[in-house]
């Protein structure tokens, strides 16, 4: 009797010619988009409304021209301030706007994204930060950050990626893109890269002199320095409203979560300052929103050299949960 070999499965990866331009106008679902004077703010066969290069989500399109939204619709509140559509001159949804609104979300979203793949931390951007962007880009070799049916999605391996990136970089250092952007466009967005290898410049990293009178935040600084302790209390509220209290000013009316100071710092005095391009700078404060198992969110405050609360935090995000699954956050600072 003849023996029949196994026949194993075998999953291969198939790439097959892309047209880039083509990005541009499609929708979820593969639906063309036939009008780029703005984005389409269509939801495509009852399930997404993502459109473009980017596949931008019309929520996203929203909060990017300045309107809040809330459960991914809007609330009719609109914030000039907040309005980074018209901060960057963009007014339709063609090619290059959209190639724009990519290094807006960048920049938005993960704040180091930027200065990680222009200092050619390749990896690295795309493992800590692009993956928490874009479903497609791996956190792990091959699987997305994201789930689909309570499965961690599949996505282009890194491998693939490190050598797709490697090519495309090749072919703009040779004058070839199928990018719109124009030269120099990294500018508009504080960063500034010479010929060959680029750099982030140095950026103002010393509050400057307030005009305001009232509050110290050097004594604000050094009251949170004072009382911060090894490991989290869970009580960052608690000890940046200490820290604010020293500076000067009275806390009175005060929430109770640390994510609603969001609102309660501007009547204070402090002024929202953009994420876009941020560095921190001495007595800033971060208000993060919350994330499942942490209701209330977090707060902290920038001492010159490192983000504390009521502990000495790795960096802004308190803890890996709000490294993974970033919340929306607010900068305040005294100026």
């Amino acid at each position: 009797m003849e023996t029949v070999p196994k026949v194993t499965k075998k999953n291969d990866i198939i790439y097959v010619t892309n047209d880039f331009q083509k990005g541009y106008t499609t929708a979820y679902g593969n639906n063309k988009i036939t009008d780029l004077s703005t984005h389409p703010q269509k939801v495509y066969n009852e399930e997404s409304s993502a459109a473009g290069a980017y596949q931008v989500m019309r929520y996203v399109w929203w909060e990017l021209a300045g309107f809040e939204v809330a459960k991914k619709k809007k609330t009719g509140k609109y914030n000039e301030k907040r309005n980074l559509l018209k901060r960057h001159n963009i007014s339709d949804y063609y090619p290059e706007s959209q190639d724009k609104i990519c290094l807006i979300l960048m920049e938005r979203q993960r704040p180091k994204l930027i200065g990680k793949i222009i200092n050619d931390h390749i990896e690295a951007a795309i493992k800590e930060d692009g993956c928490f962007i874009w479903a497609s880009l791996p956190e792990t070799n091959d699987k997305s950050h994201y789930k689909l049916n309570g499965k961690l999605q599949p996505a282009t391996p890194l491998k693939t990626c490190i050598e797709h990136y490697n090519q495309f970089l090749k072919d703009e250092l040779a004058g070839i893109s199928n990018l719109h952007l124009k030269k120099g466009f990294l500018k508009e967005f504080d960063y500034d890269c010479c010929t060959g290898k680029a750099t982030v410049p140095k950026r103002i990293e010393t509050a400057p002199k307030s005009s305001k009178s009232g509050y110290d935040i050097n004594k604000a600084v050094v009251k949170l320095n004072e009382n911060v302790e090894s490991k989290s209390l869970s009580k960052c509220a608690k000890y940046v409203r200490i820290a604010i209290e020293a500076g000067g000013l009275s806390t009175e009316g005060r929430p109770i979560s640390a994510k609603n100071y969001d609102k309660f710092l501007p009547t204070l005095g402090f002024t929202e300052v953009s994420t876009i391009g941020y560095t921190p700078i001495k007595g800033d404060i971060s208000v993060i929103q919350s994330i499942p198992g942490h209701v209330h969110g977090h707060i902290c405050m920038y001492n010159g050299s490192q983000w504390l609360s009521d502990f000495k935090q790795r960096d802004m995000w308190p803890g890996s949960g709000y490294r993974k699954n970033p919340p929306r956050y607010n900068i305040y600072r005294w100026k």
